[in-house]
């Protein structure tokens, strides 16, 4: 499955930085503390269901939970 992204805004429609959302709902932040690692949000959820420092292991995580919860 495809995933398409964009990048995630605030109420003031001001893009923020190192965050995405994807077309399912998801919200992935980019954080720096001091290694990047990359926490995934459910859509809906207001804290991280998962973490990663993969980034080409995001897509793959988004697309194993939404098939789990389907």
């Amino acid at each position: 499955m495809s995933i398409k992204w964009r990048a995630k805004r605030n109420a003031q429609g001001q893009i923020i930085p190192s965050c995405w959302e994807t077309d399912g709902g998801y919200t992935v932040v980019e954080n720096r503390t001091p290694e990047v690692c990359y926490s995934i949000t459910r859509p809906g959820e207001k804290a991280p269901s998962f973490y990663t420092p993969d980034r080409q292991q995001v897509s793959a995580l988004i697309d194993a939970d939404e098939r789990a919860l389907a």
